[in-house]
C-alpha cells in the first residue's frame, strides 16, 4: 500500500516514524512540504513541494493530511477529485467543509476519513457515527482541547498563574509557540461544530457560535470554584432543546462530582446524555503527536482492510432540521468577578445594575484590601436570562472604579 503525506511537522513526523517502524507493508512514497531543502528525518527523495506531483502518481491511492489551517480544504478537495482516498487530522477543514468533502468522496467513489480531527486518540467520530447518532441526543459536553485542560489543571492543582501554566504546556509540547488558537477556544469551537454536524441537521460554523477562552481565568477564579465544590473546565457543548440547539464553547463551573470535573492534564473527554442510551463518557489523551497518530493509523487500517465508505455516511443525520435556540430563551446561573478600586459605593453601584436587569444575586464575596488598592468582588447569581447580561456588564464597566475587564462564567451545564 502506497500513500502520500501532506505536511511533516510534529504530528507528521510521529505518524511517519510509526508507519516506518511498525507497518512494513505500507510505504510513504511522497511527503508534501513547503521547503524541500530543510533538514528533516526522512529521505530527501520522498519530499516534494509540488502537490500535483502527488496527484499525478497513479500508484498512490491514499493521502494523509496533517497540515494546519484553511488551506487544507483545497488539498483535500484536489485529492478527492483526483479519486484518491483522504485521511485528515485537520479539524478546521472538516468543520468548514465536511459535508462538501463527503459529497466529493461519494461522487468519486473514494473515502474521506477524519477520526483524528476530534479527541486525539479517542475514537470519537467512529463511535458517534455508529453508536451515538441513531439515538435521541439531548446533550453533548466535551473537554476537547488538551492544551487548555493542561493549563487549567496546573493552575488549579499547583496554584500557578496562567502565564506560568502556559509556559509549562509549551515546554511539554502541548501548546504551540503561538497558543492563540487553543486558549481563545477556537480549536474547541471547530471540534464542537464537527460533533454537531454528525448529530443534527443545522448549518453553523465555529464563527457562528458563542466562544469564550481561558485567558482571563486567574487563580482567584479557580480557588473560589473549589471553595464551593466546583472545577472550572473549558468545554464545548451542544444542548438539544424543544426550542432549538444551544451550542458554544466556554469555561464552565462544573460540580466536582460531574464526570468531566476529574478530567485532568492533556486528557480529553466527551460526556453524552440521550435516550435510550442514558449517560456515557469517552475519555483519552487529546494533546500530543501520539494520540493523533493513533487515530490517523486507525483510519488508514480501515482502508487497508477494505472497510470503505464508513464515514461517507457520517452526515446522514435526521432530516428534521434544527435551529439555534433564541437568545432570549436561554437562562443560566452565573459567576462574575469584578476587579475594582476599593472606594465607597462600589458594591451598591454593582448591585444596582444587577437589580436593574433583573439578575438575582445568590452570593457575594469581597477580598480584604487597603483603601484605593485593587480588590476582587465576586458575585454568583440564580438562574437568569442570558440576553440581559452583556448589557449589564457594559453598564457596570462605565464606572471609573472598574480597572479591568469583568469576568463572566457559566455555572453548571
Amino acid at each position: 500500500m502506497k500513500i502520500a503525506m501532506l505536511g511533516f511537522g510534529n504530528i507528521g513526523t510521529g505518524f511517519y516514524n510509526e508507519i516506518k517502524t511498525n507497518y512494513k507493508d505500507i510505504e510513504v512514497a511522497k511527503v508534501l512540504v513547503r521547503d524541500i531543502k530543510k533538514t528533516r528525518a526522512i529521505e530527501s527523495e520522498k519530499l516534494t513541494a509540488d502537490f500535483d506531483e502527488i496527484l499525478r502518481d497513479a500508484s498512490i491511492g491514499t493521502i494523509v493530511d496533517v497540515t494546519a489551517g484553511e488551506a487544507s480544504v483545497k488539498y483535500i478537495t484536489g485529492a478527492l477529485s483526483a479519486s484518491k482516498n483522504v485521511i485528515t487530522a485537520n479539524k478546521m477543514a472538516v468543520s468548514l467543509a465536511g459535508g462538501e468533502l463527503i459529497d466529493i468522496a461519494r461522487e468519486k467513489g473514494v473515502n474521506f476519513y477524519f477520526e483524528a480531527s476530534v479527541g486525539g486518540g479517542i475514537p470519537v467520530i467512529n463511535l458517534f457515527n455508529e453508536n451515538v447518532k441513531p439515538h435521541r441526543i439531548d446533550k453533548v459536553v466535551g473537554i476537547l482541547n488538551g492544551t487548555t485542560n493542561y493549563i487549567l489543571t496546573k493552575m488549579a492543582d499547583d496554584g500557578i498563574e496562567f502565564s506560568d501554566a502556559l509556559k509549562l504546556a509549551q515546554q511539554k509540547g502541548f501548546a504551540e509557540p503561538d497558543p492563540t488558537f487553543d486558549i481563545t477556544g477556537l480549536d474547541s469551537a471547530y471540534k464542537t461544530t464537527i460533533l454537531k454536524d454528525l448529530l443534527f441537521n443545522y448549518k453553523c460554523g465555529a464563527e457562528d457560535i458563542f466562544c469564550q477562552g481561558i485567558d482571563k481565568i486567574t487563580r482567584a477564579d479557580l480557588a473560589y470554584a473549589k471553595s464551593i465544590g466546583y472545577q472550572i473546565k473549558l468545554v464545548g457543548y451542544i444542548q438539544n432543546n424543544a426550542s432549538g440547539l444551544d451550542i458554544g464553547v466556554r469555561p464552565i463551573f462544573l460540580p466536582s462530582d460531574h464526570p468531566l470535573a476529574g478530567v485532568k492534564n492533556e486528557y480529553n473527554a466527551i460526556y453524552i446524555e440521550g435516550s435510550p442510551i442514558g449517560e456515557i463518557m469517552l475519555y483519552g489523551r487529546g494533546a500530543g503527536a501520539k494520540p493523533t497518530t493513533a487515530s490517523l493509523i486507525a483510519d488508514l487500517l480501515r482502508l487497508k482492510r477494505g472497510e470503505t465508505n464508513m464515514f461517507n455516511n457520517a452526515y446522514e443525520h435526521s432530516r428534521l432540521k434544527k435551529q439555534q435556540m433564541p437568545e432570549e430563551l436561554k437562562s443560566q446561573s452565573n459567576y462574575f468577578r469584578f476587579t475594582v478600586l476599593d472606594v465607597p459605593g462600589v458594591i451598591s453601584k454593582i448591585t444596582a445594575a444587577f437589580e436593574k436587569y433583573n439578575i438575582s444575586i445568590s452570593s457575594m464575596k469581597q477580598d480584604i484590601s487597603n483603601s484605593n488598592e485593587p480588590v476582587n468582588v465576586i458575585f454568583t447569581t440564580h438562574e437568569s436570562k442570558c440576553s440581559k447580561i452583556p448589557k449589564m456588564i457594559e453598564e457596570i464597566k462605565k464606572n471609573k472604579f472598574i480597572i479591568s475587564e469583568p469576568v463572566w462564567f457559566k455555572i453548571g451545564i
